[in-house]
Formats: C-alpha cells, sequence, structure tokens
C-alpha cells in the first residue's frame, strides 16, 4: 500500500500553523516535506517467553561473533568483492556493538550513520517479543531508487541518488524492508537447539502433583530403567498400563499376591512422579499412558548422552574445527 504524503502530511500544515497563508500572502507557497530520520520494524511474537530467553543468548553470540562488517553491508545492499571482502574503495564507517539493559539485550549494526539492530523485549506471562530486525535511516547517500530525473522526462527512469524528501518514502520504505530481511535471514542460521542440560533440567528439580510434592529425576542414575521402560518401542501406538511397566521392570515374575499388591503400588508411584514432571499422560477413561510429545525429545537425548563416549565427543569436535 502506498501513501500520498503531501496529501497527508499537508493537511496537518494549517493546525500547526494556522497563520501561515498571512505571512506568505504575497508570496503564496506550502510546505516542502522531507524525512530526517525513519525507523521500519518487523516483530515476532513468542507465546512461550521462556523460549526466547533461552534462544537469545544465542542469537547474541552469533551475531557478534559470526557477522562481520561485510555483511552489514549486504543488509543495506551494499556491494562487496567475490571473496566477500569490503571493496577497497569504501571509505565509510562500520561499527558491531552489545548494549545490556534491564529487559534484554541489543545489538546494532551502523554503516553511515545508517543502523540494523535487534533486541527483545515485552516479557510477560503472554509470551515476549524479539525486535528481530529495526532499520533506521538518517542517511540516504549511497541508496538508489528507480526515478525519473527531477524536471525531466517521466519516462527516463534510471537508478538515482535517494532524496531526502517524502517522494521517495515508498522507496526508502523498500530498503528498510530488505535490510530486515536479510538480518533475519542471517539469524535464522543460528543453531537453537537445546542443550541435553536445558533439556533435563526441569525433571532434575522436584514437582507437585495436585497437592503432593514428588522428588526430582533421576534421568541417568536410578530412574535409567524407569524412562527406558516409557520409552519402549511397542508402546508407541496403544501407550502402556502398569502392568506393562512392570514385565519390564522386574526380571522375574511375582510369587504371591501380596509380592504383585507391592509392586502395583511401586510402579504406580513412579507412574505419578512421570506425570508431576510432565513426562507422561493419563488417556482419558483408560488405565493406559502416552509419553509427551516434547517429553519425547528429551528422551531420546538422555539415552543419546548416555551412549555417547568421550572418544566419540572428541572427534565431533575436530570435525567442528
Amino acid at each position: 500500500m502506498e501513501t500520498h504524503w503531501a496529501e497527508l502530511l499537508g493537511g496537518l500544515g494549517q493546525p500547526l500553523n494556522p497563520i501561515q497563508e498571512n505571512i506568505f500572502a504575497q508570496y503564496p507557497t506550502g510546505y516542502y516535506w522531507t524525512c530526517h530520520q525513519s525507523e521500519w520494524a518487523t516483530d515476532i511474537i513468542f507465546r512461550d517467553a521462556d523460549f526466547l530467553k533461552r534462544l537469545m543468548p544465542r542469537l547474541v553470540q552469533h551475531a557478534i561473533l559470526d557477522f562481520s562488517s561485510s555483511d552489514v553491508l549486504r543488509y543495506y545492499g551494499r556491494r562487496v568483492n567475490k571473496s566477500g571482502a569490503i571493496p577497497a574503495n569504501f571509505n565509510g564507517v562500520v561499527q558491531i556493538d552489545l548494549k545490556k539493559y534491564r529487559e534484554g539485550q541489543r545489538v546494532k549494526y551502523s554503516l553511515d550513520g545508517n543502523t540494523a539492530k535487534f533486541y527483545d523485549k515485552a516479557y510477560s506471562v503472554m509470551g515476549s517479543v524479539l525486535r528481530g530486525a529495526e532499520t533506521t535511516i538518517n542517511n540516504v547517500e549511497g541508496l538508489k531508487v528507480y526515478r525519473p530525473k527531477e524536471g525531466g522526462s517521466e519516462e527516463d527512469l534510471q537508478w538515482r541518488d535517494m532524496r531526502k524528501g517524502i517522494a521517495d518514502m515508498h522507496r526508502r520504505a523498500q530498503v528498510s524492508q530488505n535490510a530486515n530481511n536479510r538480518l533475519l535471514d542471517a539469524l535464522a542460521s543460528v543453531d537453537d537447539s537445546r542443550t541435553v542440560e536445558e533439556l533435563t533440567a526441569a525433571i532434575q528439580q522436584p514437582a507437585r502433583l495436585g497437592n503432593r510434592r514428588v522428588r526430582a529425576l533421576r534421568p541417568w542414575a536410578d530412574d535409567k530403567d524407569l524412562l527406558t521402560a516409557v520409552n519402549h518401542g511397542g508402546f508407541l501406538t496403544n501407550g502402556f498400563r502398569n502392568r506393562d511397566l512392570q514385565a519390564l521392570l522386574y526380571a522375574e515374575a511375582a510369587e504371591s499376591d501380596v509380592e504383585k499388591r507391592r509392586r502395583s503400588a511401586a510402579v504406580s508411584r513412579k507412574l505419578r512422579m512421570l506425570r508431576a514432571h510432565g513426562v507422561i499422560e493419563k488417556v482419558s477413561c483408560t488405565h493406559r499412558y502416552h509419553v509427551k510429545p516434547a517429553a519425547r525429545t528429551m528422551l531420546v537425548a538422555i539415552f543419546a548422552a548416555a551412549r555417547t563416549s568421550l572418544n566419540q565427543l572428541d572427534q565431533l569436535k575436530e570435525k567442528a574445527a
């Protein structure tokens, strides 16, 4: 959508300066509107504020360590050498800086007075906001617009210097949006996968189910066999029951009714503990349980970590290097 800025802003002139016609009675003139500074932002809303809190440090690290001055040039559509280096005839100033404030962090890229930045904000129970990209243009030098020459033929369209006048506001918005898109694409390459420590942090803390407090899980110690059992491939379709887990957790069948009841009660306590930690959920109107989808990812990470040797980790480090 395009806006007729001269008409829109012209309507503000008379209320702002009601005696303008009297002042210029002998030399009738209108206003010449310019845009000294413009901001164009793209926001990304997260329903889960904790997700952005976890993601933001990775974005900041990626943006500070992995981006270069030539990347900043690309955000504004400036040319770089085929090798990716800054051209030798470039005499501008490129800066990258990080600022921490009360609510979060901000990374800003500056090029000859223009900036592109991202920051987090508005953390609440309703979610949070990542100002994924905000482009501010103070200096139009070096920016181009496809337009006719002033006073020339309307058909003589060429890429000419952008003007500060409102005639080029539409192009200014395009340049800003393109800069935002390039910055967002660069940020999207960050590895936002959670570590095993992050995946298991919650279950390694005490939890509550109703009014009852349950202990923390010990995924690589006391509860390893339990988690292995609920993750059994045979339970993927129809889930599992108390007695299904008993068959996996106990090597031999119970020899008496008393032992059966003891085992059933013990497994019931384990099921209650898993429900409190959000690992499983009960299937309505049945005695069956399913592993929650989010917990399935966590279980895979736990078992993969348990099977990984130090030698394998060293090999991964060497490949990454």
